[in-house]
């Protein structure tokens, strides 16, 4: 499986507002956090054995919504922080603007 993601903003990094990558990666003492894509167009094609029929078939994403991220902590993930939420939305106005909501 090969996949291409297509950058569409640049990285976020917590507390900043420049997008400055000489910036802290700490969101609190504890927890590490950084979106090296907060949008991206996703493209794959993703093979696999078929156990029914016996062979093997193929689907193709393409122009799919997607982002990377990474989060670390030096403890347990779920003794850090106990929840966490992220909402990605790609939204179109009627003068075909498009704009990134992270």
């Amino acid at each position: 499986m090969i996949l291409t993601r297509t950058q569409i903003i640049p990285p976020q990094y917590p507390y900043t507002s420049d997008l400055a990558y000489n910036t802290t990666l700490q969101v609190f003492p504890g927890l590490g956090q950084t979106n090296l894509m907060p949008d991206a167009l996703v493209k794959t094609n993703i093979t696999f054995k078929d156990r029914w029929r016996r062979k093997m078939r193929t689907i193709k994403l393409d122009n799919m919504i997607g982002f990377h991220d990474q989060m670390w902590s030096p403890r347990e993930y779920n003794k850090t922080i106990t929840a966490w939420r992220r909402g990605n939305a790609r939204l179109t106005s009627t003068t075909n603007d498009t704009y990134s909501v992270v």
